[in-house]
């Protein structure tokens, strides 16, 4: 090792002992600061630990988000919370095993259960019975637009009966799907024709 090499070791060496020097005079700074808190009679103040969104339970986003006033369906409540928290897995599984929770505990009330279909969630202070408003309303737009401008993809049906209000609050890719299963349930109002373009019977397709 040349002269050099070696000031340069020795300036290292001097630089870490005043940084660890700094350090502990620091570390007992704080210490007696802390002693001379408590002498006094105060209290050192508590780290307050807000909890993360991703820590609160589906559940808890359930109750929160669940529609308060019409019935529901578990599919539907899956489909909202995916769309307004998509960094959750929200597994239909598990919205129906908390749904029965819930209604253990007197929050929401199970409404009926049409022929062939799934059940009916209803939230407690909810007097509506039947089926959601919503899907009902959902069917009749999609037969107005499709009177109104014919035939339709999809894609192009969705995105139309949002511009008039419905479901805004859902992404296109939900309420499409949505929209696919009210279609193929009603198939005595609707029909799919060429190039995958649905109308409403009577209509061109």
């Amino acid at each position: 090792m040349d002269a050099y090499q070696q000031l340069r070791q020795r300036a290292k060496q001097r630089r870490d002992e005043a940084i660890r020097e700094a350090r502990s005079l620091y570390d007992q700074a704080l210490k007696r600061i802390e002693l001379l808190e408590r002498s006094l009679g105060r209290e050192m103040p508590k780290q307050t630990i807000v909890p993360e969104p991703d820590a609160r339970r589906i559940m808890d986003l359930m109750v929160e988000n669940m529609p308060m006033d019409r019935p529901f369906l578990a599919q539907e409540l899956v489909e909202l919370l995916r769309d307004l928290y998509p960094e959750r897995d929200v597994a239909p599984k598990t919205v129906r095993a908390y749904l029965h929770r819930l209604i253990v505990r007197g929050e929401i009330r199970r409404v009926s259960r049409p022929k062939g279909k799934e059940v009916l969630y209803a939230a407690k202070t909810c007097t509506a019975d039947g089926p959601p408003d919503a899907a009902a309303a959902l069917i009749n737009v999609a037969e107005t637009v499709l009177r109104e401008v014919g035939p339709m993809t999809m894609l192009q049906l969705t995105l139309a009966i949002q511009d008039r209000g419905t479901r805004p609050e859902l992404k296109p890719h939900s309420l499409m799907q949505s929209l696919g299963r009210a279609l193929r349930d009603n198939q005595g109002r609707f029909v799919k024709g060429k190039e995958g373009r649905w109308s409403a019977c009577g209509g061109s397709s």
